[in-house]
């Protein structure tokens, strides 16, 4: 989805995204639907910045998105800014797409949606769901945009692009351009001969390093 650049001058076209592009991301998308179903959590095609360009490619796109939505996995609608207030926007792509159980794209990082209109936004769509784009939980301004979720819709369910997993993983990216925590403990793991395989050594390095949220995580 990298197909746009941003600097003081502001946004910038710099790799557009053909329909032949859209035809292989969606492909991908339909894959991971059937593989995984809810676990899979897919952006419709959007474009970082336009109301105008993403409402187009929802409508092109909106056939292909049900499809994949029938398949279980839940779908992501970037909630673009522009000339339209975000909650007019939201209903116009519930109109187009035909339904409005998606997850609200928070962008978070490129054109990022600022506090005061975020929580105008909340307060009138009220979402069930959002994933915020393009921040993780380290992300600086994240816990203010948890927050407004949790005072206007405290049952939201939330998800970020990073992870406390992904956070952890590297092999040349951690202290002193070491690996990394969860990294540095599969390759102990593998190398003690504690594991019956990569995915085995990497799921016991997961719970040495976050055993409490490992744990609470499998009890729900």
């Amino acid at each position: 989805f990298a197909e746009v650049a941003i600097d003081a001058e502001g946004i910038h076209v710099v790799d557009p995204i053909s329909e032949a592009g859209w035809r292989r991301r969606l492909a991908i998308q339909k894959w991971l639907a059937r593989r995984y179903g809810p676990r899979a959590l897919v952006v419709a095609p959007d474009q970082v910045g336009s109301q105008e360009v993403t409402l187009a490619r929802l409508t092109r796109w909106a056939a292909r998105v049900r499809e994949i939505r029938s398949l279980g996995a839940k779908i992501v609608v970037a909630i673009q800014r522009g000339k339209l207030p975000q909650a007019d926007f939201d209903r116009t792509a519930c109109e187009v797409l035909g339904f409005d159980d998606f997850a609200r794209g928070i962008p978070s990082n490129k054109d990022a949606m600022p506090i005061a209109e975020l929580e105008a936004f909340v307060r009138e769509v009220r979402p069930p769901a959002a994933h915020l784009l393009g921040i993780g939980p380290r992300s600086l301004g994240m816990q203010a945009m948890v927050d407004v979720f949790r005072r206007f819709v405290p049952d939201a369910e939330l998800s970020s692009d990073s992870n406390l997993i992904a956070a952890h993983v590297g092999r040349t990216n951690g202290p002193g351009g070491g690996p990394r925590l969860l990294t540095d403990l599969q390759d102990q793991i593998e190398a003690g001969g504690l594991g019956e395989s990569p995915d085995s050594a990497r799921e016991q390095a997961i719970i040495m390093a976050f055993k409490p949220v490992y744990l609470a995580s499998q009890a729900i």
